[in-house]
């Protein structure tokens, strides 16, 4: 090189600093996707178990009722016919004026 000449090495490029504040902040952003990537997936995961538990729960509650059920129309025939003939007659004037 010649004297007087600057040298293009010896002077940091002025995009590094930049550079190096993009991939920090990149990486960042990466990290803290993360983080709420694995908060998401936790929470989730409890709310399928959460809802899980329910299911089996209003599944229990609906074997229940139609055992209480069953267990009336044994004890009570007569008045189960009656009822269910009621209802017929209620559902065929309301499709009726439809």
């Amino acid at each position: 090189m010649a004297a007087g000449t600057p040298n293009p090495d010896s002077h940091p490029h002025p995009d590094h600093g930049l550079k190096a504040k993009a991939h920090e902040a990149f990486d960042s952003a990466a990290h803290r996707a993360s983080s709420a990537e694995h908060y998401v997936r936790d929470h989730v995961g409890e709310a399928a178990h959460r809802l899980h538990d329910k299911e089996r729960e209003m599944e229990r509650a609906l074997r229940d009722s139609a055992d209480r059920v069953r267990h009336y129309a044994g004890q009570h025939p007569l008045m189960t016919v009656g009822v269910a003939f009621g209802a017929g007659i209620l559902l065929t004037l309301l499709l009726r004026r439809h």
